[in-house]
């Protein structure tokens, strides 16, 4: 390939990253939950924050394939005891596939474990992807863990720079 200075050209855009969008819901907002993405089903992924009694927080990490809200909501039954908020984390510019909800509940994890923050359950597996459509989710993970800093999911144990790095 020859090289010409006429033209512009970039392998990747930031722009052409479709980030995420993050919602938390507090847990008074809790009751109203299921008319957060005007009540339709769409796959996600959520991390449940549960208040310890140190003062601490521990984080859980999930995802679901066709009803984010609905999932994230099942852990309220039978008893919220502990719970003090839930994020979801669903598509940006248009839904998540299954397959990306499963991808980023594994980015995710791996991003709020290398964060040092408190994790219950093991790792997932996440989801089989195309290496190039993974890549891209894996950028993406960058951007949206400032996002779970800005709204406290991440706290500030590590900083920005190590957050957009993501998971190694």
């Amino acid at each position: 390939m020859t090289f010409s200075r006429d033209v512009a050209r970039s392998s990747t855009s930031l722009s052409s990253l479709d980030v995420p969008r993050v919602i938390l819901v507090p847990a008074p907002a809790f009751p109203s939950l299921g008319s957060v993405l005007d009540g339709r089903p769409e796959p996600g992924t959520y991390v449940l924050l549960y208040g310890e009694g140190n003062g601490g927080v521990r984080r859980y990490v999930g995802a679901s394939g066709r009803d984010v809200v609905h999932r994230a909501g099942s852990h309220l039954r039978p008893r919220a005891d502990g719970i003090s908020a839930i994020c979801l984390i669903v598509g940006g510019r248009a839904p998540m596939t299954p397959d990306e909800a499963f991808a980023y509940e594994r980015l995710v994890h791996q991003t709020l474990t290398e964060a040092g923050e408190k994790l219950g359950g093991g790792q997932p597996y996440g989801a089989r992807l195309a290496s190039d459509h993974y890549d891209r989710l894996r950028a993406a993970t960058g951007a949206l863990a400032l996002a779970l800093a800005d709204l406290g999911v991440v706290s500030g144990k590590v900083g920005a720079r190590a957050l957009v790095a993501g998971p190694r």
